[in-house]
């Protein structure tokens, strides 16, 4: 699997003892593309923004945006 380290860790600033749940974010994050019916390969990278499509514009709650 491909992997991407980033240059800007955060690791030393996370107290572990305390973590809360949607607090702490990793440095990394897993993609991976959906094309013709089949998912590409796996790759981790830098944690960032990601794409999203108009067409996937839909919100937590399944209603239309």
């Amino acid at each position: 699997m491909e992997t991407m380290k980033t240059d800007h860790s955060r690791r030393d600033q996370i107290d572990f003892e305390n973590l809360g749940f949607g607090e702490e974010f990793s440095d990394h994050m897993l993609i991976m593309d959906y094309r013709d019916g089949e998912w590409g390969p796996a790759k981790i990278v830098p944690y960032g923004p990601i794409e999203v499509f108009p067409q996937c514009a839909r919100s937590t709650t399944g209603r239309w945006s």
